[in-house]
């Protein structure tokens, strides 16, 4: 059996919130730095398309991410476990961040 990757396990895999990857799919469609086209679109009840990604493909994920830093976010340090943005940093009025770090 294939095994394929959603859009959620990439972005536990890059340390990024699933939305992240949603948008660059969708912001980069017509340019000339696509996201990897899916392997697989499930067409779930109510119209709903998920999108999957041959595991093997993660080597060519990855490189898109990392062409350039503007395109994709940056991958956090502490690792795929916690997923920090600036954005999500500010997001507290307080000016405690969402994540904080033990």
């Amino acid at each position: 059996m294939a095994e394929y990757w959603g859009a959620s396990r990439i972005a536990g895999q890059l340390g990024v919130a699933t939305g992240t990857v949603t948008k660059w799919i969708e912001r980069f469609a017509r340019t000339d730095h696509p996201f990897p086209e899916p392997d697989v679109e499930i067409v779930e009840t109510g119209g709903r398309v998920t999108r999957g990604w041959a595991s093997h493909r993660w080597p060519e994920i990855k490189k898109w991410v990392d062409r350039d830093r503007k395109f994709a976010a940056r991958i956090p340090e502490i690792g795929s476990a916690t997923v920090r943005t600036s954005y999500s940093e500010r997001l507290r009025p307080n000016g405690e961040p969402l994540f904080p770090r033990d």
